[in-house]
């Protein structure tokens, strides 16, 4: 079965042939750094909602706030309803984000610092696990950012600045105590849910392109066929692919667009 590929891809990795040594130690800071910001993002999202989105003994979340009015027996008071369990499901998806970030990322860097070639199903695994958890997270951003705004509106919506209401504190009825919140921190919370979406899409679109190039690894010793992007047709054994995407040909017979062929000399 002939192999067709990209050209724009082949003649992208033909420009950037790096020693292998050099070569390996980019991957290992690429993939290193987006690993590392998946962590990070997902620790600051749980933290920040932990801590700040969350208020009193029963852990009260201040995400969907509705019916904020001012209390008719209380002057000066004003009440909600707070029943939203988004925060709860803020943690657990940061969390779960945060331990996959540590398990694909081991994972990841094993082989690149081994410099061994994975298993095509393996990289297929991995890409549908990143494309699965950017969809999570792409979640867990929306009602996070959804979740704040709600909250903010029904305090502008009574003539009150949301950082305002948040510094000065919120109570439950079964205690007297307050507690003062910093918006800012549930802002970083939020923004930062984002950019956790991002380095995983980022990651599943890199393990994507490793199992589309992984293909070529398969069939080594097979007749292939390689098509460039001015319609030129290689055709010839595959001995061998360099980063997965500079390949060797012996026998290569070249397939003009005109439909003259012609055999290269070895």
């Amino acid at each position: 079965m002939p192999i067709y590929l990209d050209s724009t891809w082949i003649n992208f990795w033909k420009e950037l042939r790096f020693p292998v040594e050099s070569s390996n130690w980019l991957r290992i800071g690429l993939y290193g750094g987006i690993h590392a910001l998946q962590l990070l993002s997902a620790i600051i999202v749980l933290a920040g909602i932990a801590d700040q989105a969350r208020y009193g003994p029963s852990s009260i979340c201040i995400l969907y706030i509705q019916d904020y009015k001012q209390d008719s027996q209380n002057p000066g008071y004003y009440l909600f309803n707070a029943n939203s369990s988004a925060c709860s499901g803020i943690m657990g998806l940061s969390a779960a984000s945060m331990l996959l970030a540590l398990i694909i990322g081991a994972a990841s860097l094993y082989y690149i610092i081994r410099a061994e070639f994975r298993a095509v199903r393996l990289i297929f695994g991995m890409a549908v696990i990143a494309i699965v958890e950017t969809l999570i997270s792409f979640l867990m951003a929306i009602v996070a950012t959804i979740g704040i705004n709600t909250t903010c509106g029904q305090f502008t919506g009574a003539g009150f600045s949301c950082s305002t209401i948040f510094s000065g504190g919120f109570f439950e009825q079964e205690t007297s105590l307050t507690y003062p919140k910093t918006l800012a921190t549930i802002n970083a919370a939020v923004a930062f849910s984002w950019i956790c979406c991002l380095s995983w899409a980022s990651y599943a679109a890199l393990e994507v392109l490793n199992w589309r190039n992984s293909l070529l690894h398969e069939a080594m010793g097979h007749i292939v066929t390689l098509e460039l992007k001015t319609g030129v047709l290689y055709r010839g054994t595959l001995l061998d692919t360099e980063d997965n995407m500079n390949v060797q040909l012996k026998n290569i017979t070249v397939t003009q667009r005109d439909g003259k062929t012609s055999v290269l000399d070895q």
